[in-house]
């Protein structure tokens, strides 16, 4: 039988992600390729102007420029939010009030390194919760056919050492018996193999593989490599596109990564003021609430009712003084209806890669108020089912949030895309169960390429319309939906898999037949 999960938390696993792992120059090659290749599309071509104007990564809350309009009336003691074009939250100006331009491309790259940090750490926990993951066995064994024996020669061979595959073959010489004793069965074809030849200490590290566990009906896990979570983010082409773009979506994510990051730390205090802070400048942050205290439940092995009524204070608490610290910089409460309120109302119906744009422009006014209240619900109405189904996995809560979040949020762009892309690729373990992975990343590609064209030719080319963009919009967001719904299935399909060992060598048995 399988170990507890809370014996096996006792003692550290070597497999558990650590910074020693990380200090590995091998592994921080992706890395600092994808830094690299930020700070040089900054500073040798113009993507950073190009991609801030573009409807796929800037939103009106979002948008760097936008923001630099409503720094510049800040600066001379406007009020930033008269002119109505800025609609993001008061305490970023205080950020960039002081900072020179020449630092805020630095600013951005570095905004992207932490959020690179902070999910290896994330994906390192995932490691370890899918190490101490309990499958019970089977009570009847499965009864699958034997393997053929082979048929051995009928004339026996003396087993090959250094010295006798040395007369078959002239690789290994005289020295090299002296060297090592002749005392190694090392078969012919391996005579020249360095993993044979060399000393010990000098042979080359063998690679982790998956291996076949005890019972035979449990999937094999390939287990997942921290440290490539991180090269996956800062070499997604969307995150690359976000951050050229500037778009102070960055702080936002940097928040929630973090909010996670401190709950599996056990740290509450600032997971929730991470929280918080991503809640206060984008508003739907605010659900991902629900994974930070799952982690902080199953961490402190408390109970989950009780870790929220002792984690929703203080993040109740943090927004407020937000709130509070956003009134005492503007000197009015205008900000909420400026910030806020186009969140929630969506005013400003500029294109983007979401569903709200298009539909509010062809929506008669009476029926406004009731399909804004839909599509804002609509958002919130899945946190209490998920986090009820998954709590056992709140990192795949995360994953079905922020994923959620990307398609019905009221200004999406492509840095969402990229946040729950990232964590979809931590649950290694749901690819086999997946049944429309096919479908799903080509309608998403080919949606990502057609996109662009069909905003072009609508508005440039004048050989389209609106609903040529809006349209592969529809695409976009259908391919994810579809995402969500096939990886949903494959994490219940792999817990019933793992709840009902009986049923599972069954099946296995009738694979096999």
């Amino acid at each position: 039988m399988s170990k507890p999960a809370s014996t096996s938390s006792e003692k550290e696993s070597p497999d558990i992600y650590n910074d020693d792992e990380y200090e590995d120059p091998v592994v921080r090659i992706p890395v600092w390729t994808g830094i690299a290749l930020r700070l040089a599309l900054f500073f040798y071509t113009n993507a950073s102007s190009f991609f801030q104007q573009r409807v796929e990564t800037s939103t009106p809350v979002t948008s760097w420029k936008r923001f630099q309009e409503g720094l510049h009336l800040f600066q001379h003691g406007l009020p930033p939010y008269d002119g109505g074009v800025y609609h993001q939250a008061p305490l970023l100006l205080a950020v960039f009030n002081f900072l020179p331009p020449i630092f805020i491309p630095f600013l951005f790259v570095a905004l992207d390194y932490w959020i690179a940090r902070g999910l290896v750490e994330i994906a390192g926990y995932k490691r370890k919760t899918l190490q101490e993951e309990v499958w019970p066995e089977p009570t009847v064994k499965p009864t699958l056919p034997a393997p053929l024996e082979e048929e051995s020669d009928e004339e026996e061979t003396e087993p090959l050492t250094q010295e006798t595959a040395g007369l078959k073959r002239d690789a290994p010489t005289d020295q090299m018996k002296e060297k090592y004793n002749g005392d190694t069965l090392i078969p012919p074809w391996l005579v020249d193999d360095p993993a044979t030849t060399l000393p010990p200490k000098k042979r080359p590290k063998a690679t982790k593989t998956p291996s076949q566990p005890q019972d035979i009906t449990r999937p094999v896990d390939v287990l997942l490599q921290a440290e490539d979570i991180g090269s996956i983010y800062l070499l997604n082409p969307f995150s690359i596109m976000t951050c050229l773009a500037q778009s102070t979506l960055l702080f936002t994510i940097l928040a929630v990564i973090h909010g996670l990051r401190f709950a599996i730390r056990g740290n509450r205090s600032l997971s929730m003021l991470c929280i918080a802070i991503a809640a206060y400048l984008s508003l739907y942050p605010a659900m991902m609430v629900a994974p930070a205290v799952l982690i902080l439940a199953r961490n402190s092995h408390v109970g989950i009712y009780r870790e929220i009524r002792t984690s929703l204070p203080f993040f109740v608490g943090y927004a407020v003084a937000l709130l509070g610290l956003s009134y005492l910089l503007i000197g009015s409460w205008q900000f909420l209806e400026s910030t806020y309120g186009v969140i929630l109302f969506v005013p400003d119906l500029t294109p983007n890669i979401g569903l709200f744009w298009y539909f509010f422009i062809e929506m008669f006014d009476q029926f406004r108020t009731f399909f804004l209240c839909v599509f804002q619900i609509l958002l919130f109405v899945f946190v209490v089912p998920i986090s009820m189904v998954f709590k056992d996995h709140p990192l795949f809560v995360a994953f079905l949030l922020t994923a959620i979040m990307a398609i019905f949020k009221s200004y999406p762009s492509l840095g969402d895309t990229a946040l729950y892309l990232t964590f979809f690729s931590m649950n290694r373990e749901l690819f086999k169960y997946m049944r429309h992975s096919f479908l799903v990343f080509n309608a998403l590609f080919f949606a990502s390429v057609l996109g662009p064209l069909f905003y072009y030719l609508w508005l440039y080319a004048g050989s389209g319309n609106a609903n040529f963009f809006y349209a592969i919009t529809l695409v976009f967001a259908l391919a994810q939906v579809i995402l969500i719904t096939d990886t949903g299935f494959a994490m219940a399909r792999r817990e019933w898999d793992r709840l009902n060992p009986d049923l599972r060598t069954k099946r296995v048995e009738l694979t096999h037949r």
